[in-house]
Order: structure tokens, then C-alpha cells, then sequence
């Protein structure tokens, strides 16, 4: 997990993650999963959201900086993820500030797909 925090904006996928532990993609997903109940790239995800999070909150930064700022390679894949997690696009949640809880919070599943 610290390996992602550290790597999350740049291009990081499971494979490289397992070869920088030793282990195989396979392997480390069951194990991933097992010891934090949710997927990599769930997780993956998560962290990088967080991150957009806060540089709409803290940052005047556009929106696609922001999606690349954060490891995603595709606007609109951004875009996507981010709705998932927060129930509304970039552009709502830096004029509307953050909500009191968001879709992730409230325990709804969100998209997994690409990274």
C-alpha cells in the first residue's frame, strides 16, 4: 500500500507492483484483496480521487491537470471514475465544495474497469 501512495500519479498497474514485490500479478491481487477487502484497482482508484480531491479543492489547476496530475491518462476515464466516487463531475464538486458524504463513503460499489 505504501508503494502505491508513494507511485499513485504516475503509470503504476499490478504488474509492476508485483514485480517490485516479488510476487505474481495473480498472487498479489488474491492477497491484496484478502488483507484490504477491496480490489487494487479499487484501491488504485481511491487514492487517486483523493488526490483530485484536493487539488479542485486547493488548487485552480484545470481539470484535465488535475486528471493527470493524479495518474489518470484519459480525460474522460477521469471523468468517469471521479462520478462514481462523488455522484457528480469535477467541475460540480470544485463549485459546489465537498459533500457531507460521498458515494464511496456510503458503501456503494464503485466502476473498477481501466486504471
Amino acid at each position: 500500500k505504501e508503494f502505491l501512495r508513494q507511485g499513485f500519479r504516475g503509470p503504476l498497474g499490478l504488474e509492476d507492483v508485483a514485480r517490485h514485490v516479488s510476487r505474481s500479478p495473480a498472487y498479489l491481487s488474491f492477497l491484496f484483496h484478502k488483507s484490504t477487502g477491496q480490489t487494487f484497482v479499487r484501491h488504485l482508484q481511491q487514492l487517486r480521487i483523493e488526490e483530485a480531491r484536493k487539488l479542485l479543492r486547493e488548487t485552480s489547476l484545470r481539470i484535465t491537470q488535475v486528471a493527470f496530475e493524479c495518474g489518470f491518462t484519459n480525460l474522460t476515464h477521469f471523468n468517469r471514475v471521479f462520478r462514481a466516487f462523488e455522484g457528480r463531475p469535477p467541475s460540480a464538486y470544485r463549485a459546489e465544495g465537498p459533500r457531507r458524504s460521498t458515494r464511496a463513503e456510503s458503501g456503494r460499489s464503485e466502476p473498477e474497469g481501466h486504471i
